[in-house]
């Protein structure tokens, strides 16, 4: 790894991250990667649990870039993301206050590959896509007793294929034809 970076501060906070770049004639990849962590802090120390509540995140990402030939260049770019987090909680139902444990945890990954062909001088098409998914869920046991007191799971998933192909008729023509689609699904406990 080119550089290697930690950072810690209050409330043990510590930040750890890489990257690096190799380089190849025809190959070139970019990596990353970083966590995160703290045991947050607390604004309001009468009440029951912590202003911003103890996390963990990771992330890594990359991208490389490949040149077979003059005429053809293609790339992916990809990136994953998770966080969890432990919570306590009071809250009032009917006038009672409640109190509750519990975790959150967020992953977020996308991946993206493209194409570039240069078919002649005056023909090119690119072709692309676009995946990303998202993804939560928390869950609030009561303190006493460890009975579940809320649950909640939340998904949505995101794709986009497209490709286009362009022709340069000349200095000041050029015609732009495309097709894709995109496709999106969400799902929730709620």
């Amino acid at each position: 790894f080119r550089r290697v970076l930690f950072r810690s501060g209050t409330n043990n906070t510590a930040d750890v991250s890489a990257q690096g770049t190799i380089k190849g004639r025809n190959l070139s990849a970019y990596f990353f990667g970083d966590r995160y962590s703290t045991s947050g802090y607390d604004l309001s120390p009468k009440n029951f649990g912590k202003t911003v509540s103890p996390f963990l995140n990771n992330t890594l990402q990359t991208r490389i870039s490949w040149k077979p030939g003059k005429a053809t260049e293609a790339g992916i770019s990809a990136r994953y993301f998770n966080e969890t987090q432990r919570f306590n909680f009071e809250v009032t139902n009917s006038g009672v206050p409640t109190r509750t444990t519990g975790t959150g945890t967020t992953h977020d990954w996308n991946l993206n590959p493209v194409l570039h062909h240069r078919f002649s001088e005056h023909l090119r098409l690119t072709a692309r896509l676009y995946m990303t998914h998202f993804r939560t869920g928390t869950g609030l046991y009561l303190e006493s007793g460890g009975d579940m007191y809320y649950s909640d799971h939340f998904s949505q998933q995101f794709t986009r294929p497209e490709s286009v192909l362009t022709w340069f008729v000349n200095d000041r023509n050029i015609i732009t034809a495309g097709t894709g689609f995109i496709h999106e699904s969400v799902s929730t406990s709620r």
